[in-house]
């Protein structure tokens, strides 16, 4: 659409050259561009809401086999709820990019469980060579927070960053957005 609309006012740009798209099309961009710099090997699958939740389903046992699993994960006999249950937490957990090995040395029970839950959910994907939703952002955020020359590039290549409807970024996304307007601040939110 945007090619379209410049070629209709007779300007010459190679959108190529621009990063459009939705956050997570751009960290997966980011991603492919720098697979190297990040935990997965060639030939990663992405994993949509449903194959994510199938994932845990088949491997529910595992997650069950914590000691007080109930306490995060409920004690029911459906193991597709469970698979949602836990989707929904590994999901929360990376979208605020909350540190699960601070999680890990809490004092209370239940978030200790969490914390374990997680970190078996993210095993999990690993060994799959796997990302679901959220785990894009936070490759890509985390990609860039451990290689400054990737993001100092990227932040000298990136000038202007607008982004539509801001009002449903959440952390992960502010903070990326954030870190590549760094440099320049130009940063336009609607």
């Amino acid at each position: 659409r945007l090619s379209n609309e410049l070629l209709a006012l007779n300007i010459e740009v190679n959108v190529n050259d621009l990063y459009i798209g939705t956050i997570h099309s751009i960290c997966l961009r980011l991603i492919k561009e720098h697979l190297e710099f990040t935990r997965l090997k060639k030939n990663y699958r992405l994993i949509d809401d449903f194959e994510q939740k199938y994932m845990v389903y088949q491997r529910v046992k595992v997650f069950r086999e914590i000691p007080n699993s109930e306490l995060v994960i409920g004690d029911s006999n459906s193991s597709w709820s469970t698979a949602e249950t836990i989707c929904y937490y590994v999901n929360a957990v990376a979208e605020e990019l909350v540190d699960v090995n601070e999680l890990a040395k809490s004092k209370d029970l239940e978030i200790i469980v969490l914390a374990a839950v997680i970190k078996e959910y993210r095993a999990m994907l690993k060994e799959e060579n796997a990302l679901d939703f959220s785990s894009i952002q936070c490759e890509a955020y985390e990609m860039l927070v451990n290689n400054h020359d990737i993001c100092n590039e990227l932040q000298n290549k990136i000038k202007y960053l607008m982004i539509d409807e801001y009002q449903d970024t959440n952390y992960v996304q502010e903070q990326l957005i954030m870190l590549l307007g760094e440099k320049h601040n130009n940063i336009c939110v609607v």
